[in-house]
């Protein structure tokens, strides 16, 4: 059952279709869990890596199982999924003006980073022909008083200076252009409800429209993930669309039936809940998450997709409960849709 708070308006409506139509791209290329046949996709224990973190092994078991093909890791919309690394070339993260940074360096010339520091040196760009843009440069002093390190942050306006994309007014409508419009937030493009897009809205919103400020990814990304693989997020405030929230739901609804709410118990025990759902639970979940994309992305409602997707379920409407609240025999089933 969707609790519906939100998810008709016009902005989360515009969200989840480009999200769901990009999601059903590579669609046609998957494997589906049909019913009946989800257990001859459980991956053999021996291709597992023993006592790995599997999030930084997976490309290597994925390649070993599917030689020579093109993986599609999705994950949950997660604020640390999200994080860049320190040196991404983001447009939020610069000044207008150049910057110059003071740092001291220890007895081995490595620069010391105060607490909360955020200034570290961005990595180069590329000018629209191709050729490498410095954006930072440094210089150390060593001197018997002092050792300092003098980093060079050149700023929106120096960046858009040498690219020639430096405007005082729009060249279309010949309004001026803001330094940082506030109708947007970090960088994010202006849509308007007919489709458009101001691409000169402000100086910051102009530069984060490079190719290279665009091709920035995010760390977990970046450091696990090669670039010909295709690395997603889940919609936000979407849980219907995403299994992970519904393997927790499942873990959860066992732990509440079995746990004490002793925390120390929970700590032991918290393992085998997530593990009891099972392989073949979780691929049923990932086909009914599949059918809510599929909805949305054929521009259907909340509602409307809701009902589509209540079509494949096994449960009949007189086994529901109307007062919101799901029986242990509500539970089991749902989770077998």
């Amino acid at each position: 059952m969707l609790v519906y708070d939100g998810h008709e308006r016009e902005d989360v409506i515009r969200y989840r279709g480009e999200l769901s139509n990009r999601m059903m791209a590579p669609k046609p290329f998957m494997g589906e869990f049909l019913r009946g046949q989800e257990e001859k996709w459980i991956v053999k224990k021996a291709l597992l890596p023993s006592e790995q973190k599997l999030v930084v092994h997976v490309v290597k078991v994925f390649e070993e199982l599917h030689p020579n093909c093109r993986g599609v890791f999705l994950f949950d919309s997660s604020s640390n999924h999200q994080a860049y690394r320190a040196d991404a070339l983001l447009a939020r993260n610069m000044t207008l003006k150049d910057k110059n940074i003071k740092h001291k360096l220890n007895e081995s010339n490595e620069v010391i980073h105060k607490e909360g520091d955020r200034w570290y040196p961005f990595r180069n760009g590329k000018f629209p022909n191709g050729q490498e843009q410095i954006i930072c440069t440094y210089t150390t002093l060593s001197e018997e008083a002092r050792k300092e390190y003098h980093l060079h942050i050149k700023g929106v306006s120096t960046i858009l200076k040498e690219r020639s994309l430096w405007f005082a007014k729009n060249p279309c409508s010949g309004a001026k252009i803001n330094t940082r419009c506030e109708a947007k937030k970090d960088g994010e493009v202006v849509q308007y409800l007919d489709g458009s897009t101001n691409d000169h809205c402000c100086h910051f919103h102009i530069l984060h429209r490079q190719p290279d400020f665009k091709l920035q990814r995010p760390l977990f990304e970046d450091s696990v993930f090669p670039s010909d693989h295709i690395v997603d997020l889940y919609p936000k405030f979407h849980c219907e669309t995403n299994w992970i929230e519904r393997h927790c739901g499942a873990a959860k609804w066992k732990a509440r039936k079995e746990c004490d709410y002793a925390f120390d118990s929970l700590k032991q025990k918290l393992d085998s809940f997530l593990d009891d759902v099972g392989a073949v639970k979780i691929r049923r979940f990932s086909n009914r998450c599949w059918r809510y994309i599929a909805a949305y992305s054929a521009s259907c409602s909340g509602k409307e997709a809701e009902a589509i997707v209540r079509q494949f379920s096994k449960l009949e409407d007189l086994h529901r409960q109307n007062t919101g609240r799901m029986s242990d025999s509500d539970m089991s089933d749902e989770a077998d849709s």
